[in-house]
């Protein structure tokens, strides 16, 4: 019995629904990272492979200090869990 995989595509960097401006900075960060947009947005911080490593809500500010240095996926969802925005998040303490 073979198992079946769906695997869904989405360009990374891309903002998914352009009607809000969302900044991410800095990146590469530290420890602190800030999210600035005009609506309250949720957070979801994934590794590469896929695994959920953190999430906020309402979220302003997100603190790596918790995570190893590496390569995240940060994504932006606004209240109504529509995604706004996915970014390449480089964590590196230096």
């Amino acid at each position: 019995m073979s198992d079946s995989v769906v695997v869904d595509v989405l360009s990374v960097g891309k903002t998914v629904t352009n009607n809000l401006d969302v900044k991410i900075f800095p990146n590469p960060a530290t420890t602190i990272v800030y999210i600035e947009c005009a609506k309250a947005v949720n957070v979801k911080v994934t590794g590469l492979e896929g695994k959920l490593v953190m999430e906020k809500l309402n979220a302003t500010q997100i603190d790596l200090s918790g995570l190893a240095n590496g390569v995240y996926l940060i994504n932006v969802y606004d209240t109504n869990d529509n995604l706004l925005k996915v970014e390449r998040l480089m964590k590196n303490n230096q």
